[in-house]
This record gives C-alpha cells, structure tokens and sequence, in this order.
C-alpha cells in the first residue's frame, strides 16, 4: 500500500511538472522593434518595420496594419516590412495575431508615430550675396 501511493505521489509530481512548462511556453507575443512607440521620422524616408512573432497554439499567422487597415499578411516571425511612403501626421502600426480563419487572438502591439514634412531650409551664405 504504501508503495502504490509513493507511485500515485510521483505520477502527480511528474503531471504536475511536466504540465506547468508547457502552459508557461504557450504565451503568445507581438514585438515591434522599429520604429519605436513615439519616433518621429521624415517623410522622404521609407518606414521599415521590424518585428518578431511567437505564434503559440492559438495563432496561425499575424497582419500588420497602418492606421486600422490591414496592409499585410505576416507569415514570418521574425523580419521586417517597408511600408508605403507615409503622409505627414500622425499614424499608428499594428501587429495582431490571428487564428487560421483570420480571426484576432486579442495578442497584438501597436506603435504611434508621427511623420514630418521634410523642410529644407535655404540659407544665404555671404558669398552669395556678394557676388557681383
């Protein structure tokens, strides 16, 4: 008797220890290394958005969105993406995970940028004003 319950004591311990990794690794995530949450970046430059993905048991596949539209199916978990050039102002990118049929899992980042017109600013130089 007193072995058979060393044995169920175990089989608990070994269920429970086995289990309790597998629940803490099956946490899905979203990261967006660039741009930064805040970045100001210049009109004439081209945004590039790196990000990394972990999947888990619920996700199938992530979209990258720009201002609440879907603009990409993201199937790799970790690369990059170069947007579209973007207008002045102020925009938001999104990362959503989703299930196979394209359904959100609710694990998603968003960043906020803000876009800035290039201003290039002509200064006399006191050459130029006195060249005759």
């Amino acid at each position: 008797m007193m072995i058979i319950r060393k044995h169920k004591s175990l089989a608990v311990l070994l269920a429970i220890g086995c289990h309790a990794p597998l629940v803490l690794a099956d946490k899905a995530s979203v990261s967006i290394d660039s741009p930064v949450n805040g970045a100001e970046l210049d009109q004439k430059v081209r945004c590039r958005v790196y990000y990394e993905i972990t999947l888990r048991s619920k996700g199938d596949h992530a979209y990258l969105y720009l201002d609440d539209k879907r603009v990409a199916m993201l199937r790799r978990l970790k690369d990059s993406y170069i947007l579209d050039p973007l207008a002045p102002g102020k925009h938001e990118i999104c990362i959503k995970i989703v299930t196979g049929g394209h359904t959100p899992i609710g694990v998603q980042q968003c960043n906020k940028i803000s876009v800035e017109k290039h201003v290039v600013e002509l200064k006399e130089t006191p050459l130029a004003t006195h060249i005759h």
